[in-house]
């Protein structure tokens, strides 16, 4: 323990330096100053640092809970210990409410200045304890409000009675003050608000903690996000709450999707090439390439056109093409599939209804179209609009590739 600096306070010099004498005895930790002027008091704890003030009661220039009342309006927490020897109820009661630490009377007796160390220890390590317990609640509040990690508080009925700003951020809000007083349950998304409202009832019923899991929220703008979310029963303010704490893995999950769709993508490409090699002949790959887009590509209505003339012509269709208005020749100048060949870049087609180009008997709502080189077009069709994603379009850019390739070599294996 280290050491402690104390102000007596009191116009009996000779009784100031007699404390002083006897606490110092008794405890060499205590470093003592006097002071006989009350009045001096505050402009001495404004330059200098103490750790407790003992201050005598009846004083001539002032008493010791006016000085009281003078130490407390530049400091609200100095331990304060009234020392005199003119007690009554009606002092101890008038220094209780002016906020005295503690009271003790003088007696004639050398044991008082026991006590009175005693006592000046014990506020000491009071304030101190406080102060440390004042600090690391300020560092924690300062740790959660700046945290990455979103952190929110909330009721038995889902109310968010506290949110940090990483929270605030997660519900797409500007600040914590808007989203304290809605409910969290509001943010969940709707596949995954069920077990969100079973862990809450969770939390207030059995008093137990929840492991984490992956939980999707929804943001005040619409946005879905992934979180990895624990929840835990927790004392807020005097009364039982529930404390969440969300990491916000959307761009993880995303990453985890692009890898997936890049091991699905490689999958296919194996299994295209697979297939196409099989083909002997430009036919054969063009053929091979509806029944692959069909089959595993799970693609609607597909066909191959081929140049031939100034036309793009039907080299290989669905069977059900037929039924479903598919021409069997076409343009290269006004149709999508012209578009396409000429262009050499591929396209979707989301609505085929809001199409200029639509050249189709009407049978379908959404296209993709893919260039084969100088060779043709690769297409397929659906009676749905927006039936095709940016997935679908790589997938039958990569059976394109790999019939492009097949088809370069049963050329060059003609030539040689």
């Amino acid at each position: 323990m280290g050491t402690s600096r104390v102000l007596v306070v009191d116009d009996d010099e000779a009784f100031a330096t007699l404390t002083r004498t006897f606490l110092t005895r008794i405890d060499d930790s205590l470093l003592i100053d006097i002071q006989t002027d009350p009045t001096a008091v505050v402009e001495q704890l404004q330059t200098s640092s103490y750790d407790c003030v003992v201050s005598d009661y009846d004083m001539p220039t002032q008493n010791g809970l006016q000085l009281l009342s003078s130490i407390r309006s530049i400091d609200d927490h100095l331990p304060f210990i009234l020392f005199t020897g003119k007690g009554s109820e009606e002092i101890a009661s008038k220094a209780v409410s002016k906020g005295v630490t503690d009271y003790l009377q003088k007696k004639g007796s050398t044991d008082q200045y026991t006590v009175l160390a005693n006592r000046i220890q014990n506020v000491i390590e009071q304030r101190r304890s406080t102060e440390a317990l004042e600090a690391s609640e300020r560092r924690y509040r300062t740790l959660v409000e700046t945290s990455p990690v979103g952190i929110h508080i909330f009721d038995r009925n889902g109310v968010l009675l506290y949110a940090n700003e990483a929270s605030a951020a997660l519900f797409g809000a500007d600040s914590p003050e808007d989203v304290v007083g809605d409910c969290v349950l509001e943010y969940i998304h709707p596949t995954d608000r069920a077990e969100a409202e079973t862990r809450l009832a969770n939390i207030f019923q059995n008093n137990s903690s929840a492991p984490e899991i992956t939980q999707q929220v929804v943001s005040k703008n619409g946005e879905t996000k992934y979180t990895l979310t624990a929840t835990s029963p927790i004392i807020y303010k005097g009364k039982p709450a529930g404390q969440a704490v969300s990491h916000n893995i959307t761009a993880q999950v995303a990453t985890e999707k692009q890898l997936a769709e890049q091991t699905e993508t490689i999958e296919i490409l194996h299994a295209a090439a697979g297939a196409l090699m099989e083909a002997d002949s430009e036919q054969a790959v063009y053929e091979n390439m509806v029944q692959f887009a069909e089959g595993v590509l799970a693609f609607d209505v597909c066909a191959v056109n081929t140049y031939d003339d100034g036309k793009l012509v039907a080299a290989a269709v669905s069977e059900t093409a037929a039924s479903s208005g598919y021409y069997t020749e076409l343009s290269v100048e006004e149709t999508i599939a012209g578009q396409t060949y000429n262009s050499g870049e591929s396209a979707i087609i989301y609505d085929l209804s809001t199409n200029e180009t639509h050249n189709t008997a009407g049978a379908y709502r959404s296209l993709i179209s893919v260039p084969i080189g100088d060779l043709g077009v690769f297409q397929a069709g659906s009676h749905e609009s927006h039936a095709f994603s940016a997935s679908d379009k790589r997938h039958a850019e990569l059976l394109v590739f790999n019939a492009a390739n097949r088809i370069r070599c049963l050329k060059e294996s003609k030539n040689v």
